[in-house]
């Protein structure tokens, strides 16, 4: 295991960890440049550097990734979703792990976009969602067509949550929502 370094932007450095596995809180930035296997709960800034490997969950600020993280991306979501912690979301999907990874369309990667739109759904997320990049594709105008086929699925996937056509949406749906679509049914009868 070894060197499992991390150096801090802030007034503290922790330069070797032990080969101990557990949760470290911080109130420094951080920037990991080493091996971590474990949690972080992080008041401030959190960077996984380029040569920084984490594995486990993180909680922090402010996530920045340009290494490799392994942990569990839906219960973060759903953590900084439900104390209306998130502002904006990139929306990208990608296939493979740093450094070897491609960006993919976002209906093709290894992210489950969709469970992602529904843990937001389910939190009342009212921030912004951003298409980020796509594949470029051989066409007159591939960025264009990119970002349309992108919007187009964030589109199509929040109207089948708010519709209740996704069976994970059903499960956290608003009662409000559920309420009326319930009262709508009745009067498009008539």
């Amino acid at each position: 295991m070894g060197d499992r370094g991390f150096s801090c932007l802030g007034i503290a450095a922790l330069r070797h960890a032990s080969d101990d596995r557990g949760e470290l809180s911080a109130q420094e930035d951080l920037i990991i440049q080493g091996s971590v296997e474990g949690s972080i709960t992080h008041t401030q800034s959190l960077t996984v550097g380029t040569d920084g490997t984490m594995k486990g969950d993180i909680r922090a600020r402010v996530i920045v990734v340009d290494g490799k993280v392994e942990g569990d991306l839906y219960a973060t979501v759903e953590q900084y979703s439900s104390q209306k912690r998130l502002a904006y979301v990139h929306f990208r999907n990608v296939s493979g792990k740093v450094p070897h990874y491609h960006e993919t369309f976002i209906d093709d990667g290894d992210i489950d976009m969709l469970r992602i739109l529904a843990i937001l759904h389910r939190n009342q997320f009212d921030g912004v969602l951003i298409p980020d990049h796509s594949p470029q594709m051989a066409c007159a105008a591939p960025w264009h067509a990119g970002m349309a086929h992108t919007l187009g699925f964030m589109k199509a996937a929040i109207m089948a949550i708010e519709r209740g056509l996704l069976p994970e949406a059903n499960t956290g749906f608003h009662r409000a929502h559920e309420q009326e679509m319930a009262l709508e049914k009745p009067r498009r009868a008539n």
